[in-house]
This record gives structure tokens, sequence and C-alpha cells, in this order.
């Protein structure tokens, strides 16, 4: 899986990103969507678009500009203009709940958070627009052993937070985004810093390639790849 950074600046406070049908970031010319990320305050106004007609194709709030931490309400639409998904962010930026609509209008499926259970889970509809009888799994997230506090645990303990210093990086903050994913046997593959403000931090947020092996994420009750990212803060001050 290639992920290539698309950057295009159409104005001072507005960054143009393309992507394919999965939404992995491609060039321009080979790209099916493009998001338009205008900065307000510390989030962006986010407006996706279907590349050829140029109709909307979404309009959502996001923490940043790789779609990694949700804020509020996310609507979706078809390209005829017909609403196609409204979700709702948690406050961790995770789906908390999920309506989708067939192009007729028709509820297809709803999603919603089940703490119980600890994934997303769902109602699906049939033609007649009467629920299909049974339980099933939408999506459990990858997970570290011991969650989120374990996994900050394990970072703090095996990144050298004073790298950049030692690089002579001027004062200020250095962060680093990471992908990876997390593979149907819990695995860490495919480590790659999306960004890298140099002072040896990306080389140093590479630990993450010796991280233990996750929980899997579940869809649709079978184990599945998950793509995930991180953000690595490295601080250097003037003491």
């Amino acid at each position: 899986m290639t992920i290539l950074e698309c950057l295009t600046v159409s104005s001072q406070s507005t960054i143009t990103k393309y992507y394919d049908s999965n939404w992995h970031e491609v060039s321009k010319d080979s790209a099916l969507y493009y998001s338009n990320f205008v900065k307000q305050d510390t989030a962006y106004q986010v407006t996706s678009y279907w590349i050829k007609s140029n109709k909307v194709n979404a309009r959502s709030i996001y923490a940043d500009t790789n779609f990694y931490k949700g804020i509020g309400a996310s609507i979706h639409y078809y390209e005829s203009g017909k609403l196609q998904d409204s979700l709702n962010f948690n406050k961790t930026g995770g789906v908390e709940t999920e309506y989708r609509f067939k192009e007729n209008g028709q509820l297809d499926y709803k999603v919603f958070y089940d703490a119980k259970k600890g994934g997303l889970i769902g109602e699906q509809y049939d033609s007649s627009g009467k629920k299909v009888t049974g339980y099933f799994s939408y999506q459990i997230e990858a997970k570290f052993p011991g969650g989120n506090a374990r996994w900050n645990e394990y970072l703090e303990s095996n990144i050298k937070s004073n790298v950049a210093a030692k690089h002579k990086a001027p004062v200020g903050i250095y962060t680093v985004t990471v992908s990876f994913l997390v593979d149907k046997n819990g695995k860490v593959i495919e480590v790659k810093a999306l960004t890298d403000p140099g002072y040896g931090t990306a080389e140093e947020a590479m630990v993450i390639r010796k991280s233990p092996d996750w929980m899997p994420a579940i869809q649709n009750n079978r184990p599945v790849i998950y793509r995930q990212k991180q953000n690595i803060e490295f601080e250097v001050t003037d003491k």
C-alpha cells in the first residue's frame, strides 16, 4: 500500500489533496476525489468533491489533514446529490453513529458504538425497509493490549524524546505523523512517516516497527487489516 503526499496550496489557508476510490492519496491525474482543507482555529473545515463532476462528495470537520480525528458530524453524498451517509464522531475522533442510505432514500443500515462489545455494531435493513434478523458486527478497531494508556506507555518508554535537541533543532515542537498497518494476526507492518520535520525525528518514530502484537481489527466477525496513524511530538525548549 503506497501513500503519496500530494499537497497543493491553493490559498494561504487552504490545502487540497487528491484520493483514489479507497481514499488513498494519489496524484491529481489518477484521482477520483479531491478535498479542500480550510484551517479554522485548531481544526479544518473539509469539503470533498467528485473530481469529474466537481459535485460535493462530503462535508466534515477534522483536527488534521489526514482524516485522523473527526469532529462533530460528517455528511456524504452520492454524485447525484442525494444523501449517502450521516456520521457523528466521538470525543476521540472515532465513529459513534452512522446512518447509510440507498440512493432512493431508503435506510440501508445504521451503526452505533456498543461499549459492552467494545466496537461498532449495527442493524441492516432489506429492500422493504424491515430490519434484517440477527446481529452483525460492523467494525471493531485494532487495539494495543491494555488500550491507549498502555500504547502511550510503550511509546514514552521506547522513543528518545530528546532526539531533536541532540540534533541542534531550534526551540519548538516537531510532529511526526506515522502510518502503519495492523495485519490480520495483529502484526505491525508497513510503518512509514507521513511527515518528517527533520533532526532525526522521523527515524526515531520508526521504533513503532518494534511494537508488540496488537489485537487485530474485526469486521463482519472476521479479522481484517487495519490502518492506524499516530502523531509523535518531539519538543525542544530553551532550557
